[in-house]
């Protein structure tokens, strides 16, 4: 048995789903970001959704808050009974009552106690809101291999597109294989960048 399929059950996927996506808007005025239509048949979280289903990943949950309703109706419609066998049907987690999520740790934290319940060994985080192809489990085998405590997943920009993400700096010293994520240094800004973003 390889390490990538060994992985594979002992994963669970949170897919962060909870942003109102102002820069959108009007897009986002009647629904939430990740279900906003893409290419004219598809909504922008069944990227992230095929990715998972595709990499046979098991156990998948939307973190969800704006438009909480309206996403899990779609997820329900358009994704039901398509994870087979092992696999369990996504699920859609808002925050619990009278709580909202802020930003991505938030929204980890207050699903941890769920998580630990679940007791996955391995924790991937995506994000409901980016359009790309990745099969998981060849970051879930070199994570696994290299005994990381954290990996993370960046596409190489330049210098002058950089300046509308996070920066991710990586030491390629043998000793040092941290990432360390930072924010975007003020002279590269054109406008306040509010949270770092590895894409």
């Amino acid at each position: 048995m390889t390490i990538a399929r060994a992985v594979i059950p002992n994963v669970h996927a949170l897919i962060m789903a909870g942003g109102q996506g102002q820069r959108l808007y009007p897009l986002t005025a009647s629904r939430p970001k990740p279900a906003i239509p893409f290419g004219g048949v598809f909504r922008i979280v069944d990227f992230a959704l095929s990715n998972c289903l595709n990499s046979g990943l098991s156990r998948v949950s939307l973190l969800t808050q704006y438009r909480h309703d309206e996403l899990q109706d779609y997820i329900q419609q358009s994704w039901s009974g398509l994870w087979t066998g092992m696999m369990r049907e996504p699920v859609c987690l808002p925050p619990s009552e009278g709580n909202r999520y802020r930003e991505t740790a938030n929204a980890v934290f207050q699903n941890i106690a769920a998580l630990r319940q679940r007791g996955p060994e391995f924790v991937l985080i995506l994000s409901a809101d980016q359009v790309y192809h990745m099969d998981y489990r060849e970051l879930l085998r070199y994570h696994a291999e290299t005994n990381a405590d954290l990996t993370i997943a960046t596409v190489e920009h330049s210098l002058s597109a950089a300046k509308h993400f996070g920066v991710v700096v990586v030491s390629h010293t043998p000793k040092h294989t941290r990432p360390i994520v930072v924010r975007v240094p003020p002279r590269m800004r054109r406008r306040p960048v509010t949270s770092s973003k590895a894409a």
